[in-house]
């Protein structure tokens, strides 16, 4: 029975530990519209700690990207001499025509 219990105990003081780990450096992300004045390099992305799968989509007829990024790393991109602005995509709508957006 003792057994057991040091077991369990020692499962569960593992289990917190590794989760405590992994939600130390995990920040939530979310999609923004990065203008730039010429497209970024693989060196600018990776010295921007952005990660290829983090770059949705670049866009061709603009020098314009989406991108999932955290609080940091828009902070750091709004600084960024090559960064013509920063914008979070969010989902936009017209009013229907003779009514009121509503």
């Amino acid at each position: 029975m003792i057994f057991i219990r040091r077991s369990l105990f020692s499962a569960g003081v593992c289990a917190v530990l590794i989760l405590l780990a992994g939600c130390g450096g995990m920040e939530e992300k979310k999609d923004y519209l990065v203008s730039v004045k010429a497209p970024f390099t693989e060196d600018e992305f990776e010295a921007l700690d952005i990660a290829a799968d983090d770059v949705k989509h670049e866009y061709s007829i603009m020098d314009m990207y989406l991108i999932s990024l955290n609080e940091n790393q828009v902070a750091e991109l709004e600084s960024h001499e090559n960064v013509k602005y920063v914008e979070e995509d969010k989902e936009v709508s017209t009013p229907e025509e003779g009514g009121e957006e509503e």
